[in-house]
């Protein structure tokens, strides 16, 4: 009996320490200082020969969507987001330039081509860039299925 509690802790303790592993890891071990913001996580959806790109970035004190934001592509290509919204106190009342007291969390999502996954992709955020993904090729999604990832190495 004491040999099989011995293997029920070890196995128990290999679990909730590899849980912890995939909790606590951030998406880029080293992201742009000079970027306002990290990606907590990233998600890809098909739609037939298209992809929708969902980004969600932890934000440090903004009070402003910054400028100039973009995904870069392995060519080069300059992909505006298609839809921007953001988690935080609405605008402060009386004030005209909708000046937001905080923003939380910005949520981002791309219309992606399939060649426009060929290769790693980055995130222009203000005067920062972020690591959207390391690899190379086509990431293998079925039409229609969404696959989240927490870490650039897709």
């Amino acid at each position: 009996m004491k040999r099989r509690s011995l293997w029920f802790l070890a196995i128990t303790l290999l679990t909730l320490s590899g849980a912890a592993w995939l909790w606590l890891r951030p998406y880029e071990w080293h992201p742009d200082p000079a970027a306002p913001a990290e990606i907590e996580t990233a998600s890809l959806r098909r739609d037939e020969s298209y992809f929708w790109l969902d980004l969600r970035l932890d934000t440090r004190d903004l009070r402003a969507v910054p400028e100039p934001l973009f995904v870069e592509t392995p060519s080069g290509a300059e992909i505006k987001p298609a839809q921007i919204d953001y988690q935080g106190p609405g605008p402060i009342s009386g004030t005209e330039d909708g000046t937001l007291p905080q923003i939380d969390a910005i949520f981002l999502k791309f219309w992606l081509e399939e060649s426009s996954l060929q290769g790693p992709l980055a995130l222009r955020i203000g005067n920062g860039r972020l690591r959207v993904r390391t690899r190379s090729g086509i990431p293998s999604v079925k039409n229609g299925n969404t696959r989240i990832y927490h870490s650039s190495r897709w």
